[in-house]
């Protein structure tokens, strides 16, 4: 009992961290893209978004194929 405690706990923390990860860098993203700066800053902000949006799809890809064991 106490190690599936520790696991849902793991699983929060990890969760946790991940989703502020992922905000922080869509954030730094749409930072880059509102400060009408050079074409590489904006670039490198869509690049921010992006990958932001594929990490939540991983999640989501990850969260399913756990949840079919």
């Amino acid at each position: 009992m106490a190690s599936q405690i520790l696991k849902w706990v793991r699983w929060t923390l990890g969760a946790l961290f991940a989703a502020t990860m992922v905000f922080v860098m869509a954030g730094t993203g749409v930072m880059f893209i509102m400060t009408d700066g050079s074409w590489i800053a904006v670039a490198m902000g869509y690049g921010c978004v992006t990958i932001s949006v594929l990490l939540v799809a991983l999640m989501f890809l990850i969260v399913h194929t756990m949840d079919h064991k």
